[in-house]
């Protein structure tokens, strides 16, 4: 059984790690043992085309579900907190197979409370072992739920909130510092269209191209730091199926983006994976229905900023100067009888 939110990328990360390289693997020992997919958000297309795979999605309560199946795979490759699914399946003496990151923080000891294992060879063979030996799933059923009551019982969880509160009381807080601003709440700032775009349907997407265009000139100025931030957090705003249809010429603008800020960081694995991310998204392929997006300007000035905010003093040219900080340009887009490439090019600019 995988339990998971299928909203979730880690979660669809990891599964899709385990039936590409763990379940052949798996199928070569235990040929026709399904895996059951469980859990909300699962979309009809994920998963479709593997053999063995058993979509079950949503259920309204787990415990009915967990007595059907013999063990919990649990193969974590990313993400922060506790698993609160392998916690579930403990509790309810399924035997749990996870990865070292899937065990951290849960005191989680190898052949004691759960298997552990990472590499796809390894992981394959416990999910073997697991399942053909009676004396392991029986060991691993009661290490598993023993580990639960002693860690994670309601008398325990009180004294450890207790104990909390406690330190609570001698802690002093930080003076407060106006200054600060949170790293992905700059371009709130900067661009403050993010918040107030219309419709209100693209703001998400003017929110990712902002991002990009902050990194972008951050990283020219030399702030290397924070450019690299900034292009942390677009992938706080993007789901693991993204609708092309209406982000399809800002993927390859922010693609584009990416490239260039990580050449310019000198890294050039980065720089070579969102080279590859925008051919996905060329604007060859780009149709003309798509709302095209205003692209945010350029980052205010340093003398306009904080100390911190990390944006180079503009230039201005003598011609912005004579027409009062303006610029007037034409653009000739030589193209005919081509109206999807002169749509893309107008897009871009």
């Amino acid at each position: 059984m995988y339990l998971a939110d299928y909203n979730n990328p880690a979660s669809c990360d990891e599964i899709d790690w385990y039936l590409q390289q763990v379940a052949p693997l798996v199928q070569a020992s235990l040929p026709g043992v399904s895996v059951y997919l469980v859990g909300a958000g699962l979309h009809p297309e994920f998963a479709a085309g593997y053999l063995d795979v058993v979509r079950v999605g949503f259920v309204p309560e787990l415990a009915t579900e967990f007595a059907k199946h013999r063990m919990l795979i649990a193969p974590v490759r990313y993400g922060t907190g506790t698993k609160t699914k392998i916690l579930h399946a403990l509790a309810h003496g399924v035997p749990v197979i996870t990865t070292s990151m899937g065990a951290e923080g849960m005191g989680l000891a190898h052949e004691e409370s759960a298997l552990i294992a990472d590499a796809p060879e390894d992981y394959a063979r416990a999910v073997t072992r697991l399942y053909s030996d009676r004396g392991l799933w029986r060991s691993l059923a009661a290490g598993g739920r023993a580990h639960i009551l002693k860690k994670y019982a309601h008398g325990v969880m009180a004294l450890l909130l207790r104990e909390a509160l406690d330190r609570a009381r001698d802690l002093r807080p930080k003076q407060h510092d106006p200054e600060h601003a949170w790293s992905i709440r700059l371009i709130e700032a900067y661009f403050p269209e993010v918040l107030t775009h219309f419709p209100p349907q693209q703001r998400t997407a003017l929110r990712l191209l902002a991002y990009a265009r902050a990194a972008e000139q951050l990283a020219a100025a030399g702030n290397s730091a924070e450019a690299r931030r900034q292009l942390r957090h677009v992938f706080s705003y993007v789901p693991y199926r993204i609708p092309r249809e209406t982000l399809f010429g800002e993927l390859f603008s922010i693609a584009e983006v990416m490239e260039r800020t990580y050449r310019t960081l000198s890294e050039a694995e980065g720089a070579a994976e969102f080279r590859r991310e925008a051919r996905q998204f060329a604007p060859a392929a780009f149709q003309e229905s798509c709302t095209p997006l205003v692209l945010p300007q350029p980052l205010p000035t340093a003398e306009s900023q904080s100390r911190d905010r990390g944006a180079a003093p503009a230039k201005a040219n003598g011609a912005a100067k004579r027409n009062g900080g303006k610029l007037d340009f034409s653009v000739i887009v030589p193209t005919y009888n081509r109206s999807e490439t002169l749509g893309a090019c107008l897009h871009a600019l």
